[in-house]
């Protein structure tokens, strides 16, 4: 792995004075979906009652140049995450997004997975909330 990043790093072009933002956005959030197993899940309002969600949350980033850092305040899916870095790179903008920017709001998955076979295998705690986004 070293060997291909320093293979990579110099293929990279840089630049003296690159454009540089800095960007918050406050995001109200969904209705939480508690799952308690791949075909039940609690209500919203009792899903609010079990978890003290805020309804509100931040996103950050910062971009250099061509190269985006999203800050995210939740453990991501990565299918989420590679929907979002394609979207960016056909505009030529290579984005990254990072997890637990400053607030944690649970574990955000696309609607169509569903979480408990990440749980079983261990790879996401079972006292995470998770939030489907659709």
């Amino acid at each position: 792995m070293a060997k291909k990043t320093l293979e990579q790093l110099g293929k990279a072009e840089f630049q003296n004075s690159p454009a540089f933002t800095v960007t918050e956005l406050s995001v109200d959030l969904p209705q939480p979906h508690l799952r308690a197993s791949d075909h039940t899940r609690f209500r919203p309002w009792l899903a609010k009652k079990l978890l003290p969600l805020d309804t509100q949350t931040r996103l950050h980033s910062i971009q250099i140049g061509n190269g985006l850092l999203l800050g995210t305040p939740y453990d991501f899916s990565g299918e989420l995450s590679l929907a979002i870095g394609y979207h960016f790179k056909r505009s030529g903008t290579h984005a990254v997004v990072t997890s637990f920017n400053g607030d944690y709001i649970g574990y955000v998955v696309p609607q169509k997975i569903t979480i408990t076979g990440i749980m079983k295998r261990g790879s996401c705690p079972s006292s995470a909330p998770t939030m489907a986004l659709t």
